[in-house]
């Protein structure tokens, strides 16, 4: 995995640098924390936000992760968190090396803040992630608040609350939206974003000049009903596509 961050993370930062803006569509969101070690090696002096669309946190650890998988993570590798105090596991040597090395991914540690991150449509976690955003303060927005307040006003207040930040960057996975239209992905959670307030969200918030990557990730094609889960990111792309073009 080590080898796929330093890829990922080398063509995000080569793209940046030569003035492109990044668009990523990836098999799982693993590579997330790839993607934001790319665009601090272009912007290494940079204070990076993350808009988090996602009905996970992956705030999980080598120490606390129930499953063992690496897209559980991203945001912990992200803010260089272990999280140690909340641990289940003995990690052994080998883990803990490669972690680091994930960690260090261009040799910035921690790459963002936790109090840089929105989470948006946030509803399945546990308890040791529910540590970290509760000792950080980190700010969630829930799918309820999302769908009474309309996503201009979610939008309006996420950019003022990341207003310290040069550069977004927004992550979308398509488990945000509800399991009745995500059924083309692996871990769809119930009472999620409709198709539309995403493609809202993530519209709006691309006409904002600090965003500077996006990035979809975890539709599964094996799991896909009729190509809907594809279809419907391919929509949200194109769309946000449109917004870049036009701005």
């Amino acid at each position: 995995m080590v080898t796929v961050y330093d890829r990922v993370s080398k063509a995000v930062c080569d793209a940046m640098k030569n003035n492109f803006f990044p668009i990523l569509l990836s098999g799982d969101h693993s590579t997330a924390g790839a993607t934001i070690a790319g665009i601090k090696m272009a912007k290494p002096k940079s204070k990076l936000g993350v808009i988090w669309i996602d009905a996970h946190a992956d705030l999980h650890t080598p120490y606390t992760t129930p499953s063992g998988n690496l897209h559980g993570m991203p945001l912990a590798i992200s803010i260089n968190k272990d999280n140690q105090e909340c641990a289940v596991h003995e990690v052994d040597e080998t883990t803990v090396k490669h972690w680091d090395s994930l960690k260090n991914i261009g040799k910035i540690a921690p790459k963002v803040l936790p109090e840089d991150i929105v989470f948006i449509s946030l509803r399945d976690y546990e308890k040791e992630e529910k540590h970290l955003i509760e000792k950080y303060d980190m700010k969630v927005i829930s799918t309820k608040e999302v769908r009474n307040k309309g996503a201009e006003n979610i939008v309006r207040a996420v950019l003022r609350y990341l207003s310290d930040c040069t550069d977004i960057y927004i992550s979308f996975d398509v488990d945000s939206l509800d399991a009745s239209i995500s059924k083309g992905t692996g871990t769809p959670v119930s009472n999620g974003l409709k198709e539309r307030e995403a493609e809202d969200l993530i519209s709006k918030f691309m006409q904002n000049r600090k965003v500077c990557c996006f990035e979809i990730t975890e539709v599964n094609p094996t799991l896909d009903k009729e190509n809907l889960m594809a279809e419907i990111a391919f929509n949200i792309m194109q769309r946000s596509v449109n917004v870049l073009m036009m701005s």
